[in-house]
Formats: C-alpha cells, structure tokens, sequence
C-alpha cells in the first residue's frame, strides 16, 4: 500500500508511487463498468429468457396438444384400416352417398360385436406401439445415458413404504369418488352424450369379455399414461414449473377422450396421476392407479356412495400429505430446463 507519505521521498518513490496510484485508480473505474455491464446484460438476459420462456411455452402447450391429435389419429387409423376391405362394398352398396355408408357401416359393426372389440384392441395395439417407443427413445433412454455420462446419482424417490402406498391408495379413491360424482352430475347436464357413452360401453359388454377387460384395464391405461403423463408431460418440464405441468397434462388428458362428461370428470384424476408422476418421475404409479380405476370403477359405483368415499379418503390423502410432506415438489426442475434439446 502506498501512503501519503510518498511526497517526502526520493523522485524515483514519488515517481513509483503515482504509478501505483494511476494504475489502482484505472483498475477502479474498470471493475466498475464491469460490474455495471454485468448487471444491464444480465438485465437484458433475464428479459430475453422470459420471452423466449412465454413463446416456449405456447409452442410447447400446442405441440402437446398436437401430440394428443397424432395419437388418437393412429388409434384411429389401427380401427379404421381392418375395415378398408368392408368400406368399398359399403360405398357401391350406398350409391357412392358417404353418410349412407357410414350409416351401412356402422349398423355393421353394431351387429358384429366381437368385431368392435377386435377393432379396438387392434387400435389400442398401434396407439400403444407408437407411444410405447416414443416414450422410451424420446425420454428414458436419453435421460438414462445423460445420467451414465455426467456419472450422476439416482433422484428418482421411490414409491415404496406404507405412507407412500397408503397416500397413493387413499388419493385413487378420493380422485375416483370425485370423479364418479361429476359423472352423475354431468349425465344429467348432457343426456346425449351419456347415452352415446352407454351404447359404446353396452356394445363392448356384449362382446368377448376378456377382450374387453384386456382394452378398458390394460391397454387403454398404459396407453394413456405412456403419452400423457410420459411424453406431454416430458414435454411441459422443459417450460413449467410442477404445478403447470400438472394442470395442463390433466387438461390435455380430458381432451384424450373427445367428449365433455369424460373429458371433465376425468380431470381429478389427471390431476392425482399428473402428480405422482411429477414427483416419482415415472408412469408407472399413474399406470396402477389408471388400471384399478378402470378395473374396479364400475363395480365401486354399485357398492358405495362416491360422495362419501371422496369426503373420507380425501380428507386422509390431505392428512397423510401434509403429515409426511407428501405434496413437496421442490422447485423447478432446473436440469430439464438445461435440457432443451427436443425430443
């Protein structure tokens, strides 16, 4: 350090010693216009990250809204193509007039039961097919390998114990006799819908039973967790915090189903399954508790009030949550945003 002291030196003390002083002096005001342009540029890139976030996340939301259209298309396509043979002869048969073929048609397959069944697995087959890998090579298999090479610990929390167990069974049926009341309510706002639903289901139950349990309880859970809380939900991490992608995949989960009463007394349980998912970063959880909803769903209606089991076994998935801080999901998952490759 250089005092005032300097004065009463030598020329060559006073000398060093305004060199000294010039040079701390410049080194100042530099690391002051440093410090100056640090903050304005990462003023700038917090404003540029935040546009950049909101076109993020509408671009994203209407690729997850796409990716819900891709698939009941190949769903679609899995029933409608075993059918291309039949669809000709109801054309010539109908004069070449498409709404009396679609009516021929589907007066054919109402009489042929089994074959409605068939037609369904076969789409639920495809659909799954294309979900399946999507979600294995988009999602697992990278985030597996990203793991392996940065040599990164497990973070998955696991779904096991009693209290986990025990706050995932109470939560299905708190979300099933939510769901089973806004059912009832919502069948009779739109009676039409309700009896178009009913004929599907009565047509199904008419046929092979074993097909139709493998459609509703297997294929259609899996299915439908593998897309939405696999590859939607994927998808928002990068651009949402826990509750927006929650909300959303239960959104997106509703407009699965292409019809107003499933499409919102579903959304409870979207909403459970999202979080299960969200927390235990896996469809596995989402699965089981979509299998026993679609299993067990018709025969808990006629075997006890659903308003009744919504108020008990909600009030314990809240105790048990709150109790063993079930509902903690941390902040933002910072490493998804990281990762913004597109999958």
């Amino acid at each position: 350090m250089v005092s005032n002291d300097y004065k009463s030196g030598t020329s060559e003390d006073r000398r060093f010693g305004l060199f000294v002083i010039n040079i701390t002096t410049k080194c100042k005001i530099y690391l002051t216009e440093c410090q100056r342009g640090v903050i304005v540029g990462s003023q700038e890139e917090i404003i540029m990250e935040n546009n950049k976030s909101l076109s993020g996340k509408i671009k994203c939301v209407l690729i997850c809204l796409g990716i819900v259209v891709l698939m009941l298309l190949v769903q679609a396509m899995g029933i409608i193509v075993p059918l291309l043979p039949k669809v000709s002869e109801f054309m010539k048969e109908s004069g070449g007039d498409i709404l009396k073929a679609r009516e021929i048609m589907g007066e054919y397959v109402k009489s042929n039961v089994s074959l409605l069944a068939t037609l369904m697995m076969i789409g639920e087959i495809a659909a799954l097919a294309v979900a399946g890998i999507w979600y294995y090579f988009g999602f697992v298999k990278p985030e597996k390998a990203r793991k392996a090479a940065e040599e990164l610990p497990k973070e998955k929390e696991k779904l096991s114990g009693l209290k986990k167990f025990g706050f995932m069974f109470c939560g299905f049926l708190a979300t099933w006799g939510l769901a089973a009341v806004l059912s009832r309510i919502l069948s009779q706002l739109f009676p039409q819908t309700s009896q178009d639903l009913s004929e599907v289901f009565g047509l199904l139950n008419q046929g092979s039973v074993v097909l139709t349990l493998l459609i509703i309880s297997l294929l259609a859970p899996i299915f439908e967790e593998f897309t939405v809380r696999g590859i939607i939900l994927g998808k928002l991490k990068k651009y949402f915090g826990p509750a927006g992608c929650i909300v959303i995949s239960a959104i997106l989960f509703g407009i699965f189903h292409l019809n107003i009463i499933q499409g919102i007394y579903v959304l409870p349980m979207g909403l459970f399954w999202g979080f299960l998912a969200y927390k235990y970063k896996s469809v596995i959880p989402g699965i089981i508790c979509h299998m026993a909803n679609n299993f067990f769903g018709g025969i808990l209606t006629n075997l006890v009030n659903p308003l009744i089991v919504f108020i008990v076994f909600g009030a314990l998935t809240a105790f048990i949550g709150v109790k063993c801080g079930m509902f903690d999901l941390g902040k933002k998952n910072t490493e998804d945003l990281i990762n913004v490759e597109e999958n």
